[in-house]
């Protein structure tokens, strides 16, 4: 963008030394006719309309630097009518530009002496301050249509692209409307101010939204979306530019991290939203059956069982009248050595406890480990950031898309460069630092897990050319349809066309290989079975 702007500066510096080296300078100043105040006065009357309650801030730009103010610019600052208004009078070719609003209600200016504006400092001076302001900022130019400097000023506020620009003549009374290089004749008559807005709005349809796009993301998908929507919304085009002609362009869609504000020749529009983002990792193994078999209930409940079916066998053993069956064989078997409804009271409330407490438990384990085995659980143990050092997990970016990834204060100390970074064939030991707006891509990828800590990023923006004339458009229709949601289902149906599955996929059903843990659990209760069994016959040889 320095190159733009130093291109620039050099092609108005030849353009003024190529009118300096033609034109006659004059110095003189022309009077006015009485009727052009009241046209002014009524150009100006029409803006504090159309802006509503907000301040009316209206700059006074006399470029003159012998006489200034010595025209029709000083009845207007003292007109009754912009008793109330806000004004900002600059007396010559002034270097501070701080001071002055960037966005006026209104610039009203008089070019001067074209020996002023073909200096050196003046063109220095008056291309800083023009640059200062917003391109969009209507522009009221007061001048003699006879005199050379309505030339030169014309071409200032041309390069400068100035979109709303309307030139009184202070002779005649006539004027011209200009938006950049486009304009009308120079005897055009002010029948209603209206008009003038309405021819601008005209001629700004001409133009179209020059943009370079990266489509290939889902961002830059839905930033091609929003540009279409916002040349709809114009009525202009919308036309896109190659690597090669982004000088002048409007908009990069691209979005970027806005880290510092830019300087005035250059406009950066940004997101609502802050840019947070989540850390994504492969899983880890996937459980064995005897894990799977032990995963339903946590270690306490084991333990429990444990202790209740420990404490039933002590208690048979220990007072033997008490309990006529097993425990362990009735409850967890269902082998019933001596009928249940003949036996004592306290062996039937304590047996009959234990089933039922048995078979909540026998349909919890089995629902749980049914779904176990339909989607297998996998052991992770990276929770955080900070156990990327224990395990040993980077970032891994391209080197020529994402140079500066290591200086981000996040992950910056876990990067690593590589050519490779497709994150289908990303090989686990390596995890993604995503945006949230661009999770939805990763659900398609059932070995992809994000860790549950967010980090801010910054704030998002887009990068506009040289001066756009689109800066205020953009930035309304970026707000307007992030809100309405537009944005998200935009980039909902790129996701979904792009990583969407084929509909012949053949359904999957569950092998013997999947079906282990039940095996496992079938063989496990046999064996319980039979050396319980064994145990009783061989303590009870009677039996």
């Amino acid at each position: 963008m320095k190159l733009a702007a130093c291109i620039f500066t050099l092609q108005t510096l030849l353009f003024l030394h190529f009118v300096s080296s033609r034109v006659e300078v004059t110095t003189s100043t022309s009077a006015f006719d009485p009727d052009v105040l009241k046209n002014a006065l009524s150009i100006i009357e029409h803006r504090m309309a159309v802006q509503g309650a907000e301040t009316f801030q209206c700059i006074f730009f006399d470029m003159d630097s012998k006489n200034p103010f010595n025209v029709i610019l000083n009845d207007l600052l003292r007109s009754p009518i912009l008793e109330h208004v806000g004004k900002f009078v600059v007396q010559g070719l002034k270097r501070q530009v701080n001071r002055y609003p960037k966005n006026p209600s209104l610039l009203v200016l008089h070019p001067g002496s074209a020996q002023d504006l073909l200096s050196r400092n003046g063109f220095m001076n008056i291309n800083r301050f023009l640059q200062h302001l917003n391109p969009g900022t209507p522009v009221l130019v007061v001048m003699d249509f006879r005199q050379k400097s309505s030339q030169i000023i014309y071409e200032y506020l041309a390069r400068g692209q100035f979109r709303r620009v309307t030139y009184l003549n202070m002779v005649t009374g006539h004027m011209m409307l200009a938006c950049e290089y486009i304009h009308t004749a120079a005897n055009m008559i002010l029948d209603n101010p209206a008009s003038i807005e309405m021819w601008h709005q005209k001629a700004l349809r001409q133009r179209s939204i020059y943009y370079v796009s990266n489509n290939v993301t889902a961002d830059g998908r839905v930033a091609l979306e929003w540009i279409i929507a916002t040349a709809k919304y114009l009525n202009v085009g919308a036309t896109e530019y190659n690597e090669d002609e982004m000088e002048d362009f409007d908009i990069l869609l691209e979005k970027a991290l806005i880290v510092n504000t830019t300087s005035g020749n250059y406009r950066v529009i940004y997101e609502n939203a802050l840019e947070i983002c989540r850390i994504a990792i492969h899983k880890g193994r996937p459980l064995n059956a005897i894990e799977i078999m032990l995963m339903p209930f946590n270690w306490q409940v084991w333990t429990l069982l444990l202790v209740i079916f420990v404490l039933a066998e002590i208690a048979k053993r220990v007072a033997p009248d008490l309990l006529q069956n097993d425990p362990f064989l009735h409850v967890v078997c269902g082998f019933e050595k001596h009928n249940l409804n003949q036996a004592a009271r306290r062996e039937k409330f304590i047996l009959i406890s234990l089933v039922v407490l048995m078979f909540f438990m026998t349909n919890a384990f089995e629902t749980k480990v049914i779904s176990l085995m339909i989607s297998k659980p996998w052991i992770q143990h990276v929770k955080s950031l900070a156990d990327f050092d224990k395990y040993g997990l980077k970032f891994r970016y391209d080197p020529k898309k994402n140079p500066s990834a290591g200086d981000n204060a996040v992950i910056g100390k876990y990067v690593v460069y590589r050519n490779d970074t497709n994150i289908i064939v990303n090989e686990p030991g390596y995890a993604f630092y995503v945006a949230r707006s661009m999770i939805r891509q990763f659900l398609n990828f059932p070995e992809i897990i994000f860790l549950d800590e967010e980090y801010f990023d910054g704030v998002l923006g887009y990068r506009l050319g040289l001066r756009s004339i689109y800066v205020e458009a953009l930035q309304f229709t970026l707000t307007a349809l992030e809100e309405a949601g537009l944005f998200d289902l935009w980039r909902d149906l790129w996701t979904k066309r792009a990583y969407s599955k084929p509909k012949n996929v053949e359904k999957t059903y569950l092998n013997f290989h999947d079906m282990q843990p039940a095996w496992l659990a079938l063989g496990i209760g046999l064996c319980v079975s039979f050396v319980g069994f064994l145990a009783s016959y061989t303590l009870n040889p009677r039996w």
